[in-house]
């Protein structure tokens, strides 16, 4: 690898994940309408439900692709998948304790149960990945 695409590699590993979770928070205390342009009509969706669930694997399969011991091809531990869900679950109480004060936001323990959710698959499918590709390698 070449010496910009391993400082291209340290960036993305070291605030891609940032980046996201400063997305998340804004998405979740900013009003609704400036987001989706109009207010939903009813308090729970569909929608709403799965872009839960999505922006929370998301964050989790950032965070374990950001504690995966490096030099490829390595695997994520156990306890540096138990991180990444504890730090994204933290993440999504504290996003729906935020809410709770706001008056075009509320407090939801369905949204709780999308974002483990989410957490769940975005961990085991980064997880999987890096498997996939340690079984691949030459030499195996």
């Amino acid at each position: 690898m070449t010496a910009a695409g391993r400082r291209a590699n340290t960036w993305s590993r070291r605030w891609g994940w940032a980046v996201w979770g400063v997305a998340i928070l804004a998405g979740a205390v900013l009003p609704p309408e400036w987001l989706l342009g109009a207010a939903p009509r009813d308090s729970w969706s569909a929608l709403a439900t799965a872009a839960h669930a999505l922006e929370f694997a998301l964050l989790a399969a950032l965070l374990v692709w950001r504690l995966t011991p490096q030099p490829a091809p390595a695997v994520p531990t156990a306890g540096a998948v138990a991180l990444a869900c504890a730090a994204a679950a933290a993440a999504a109480v504290v996003v729906e304790l935020l809410q709770r004060p706001l008056p075009y936001r509320s407090f939801d323990v369905w949204d709780l149960v999308a974002d483990a959710a989410g957490i769940g698959v975005g961990a085991a499918i980064v997880s999987v990945a890096y498997r996939r590709r340690v079984a691949r390698a030459p030499g195996r």
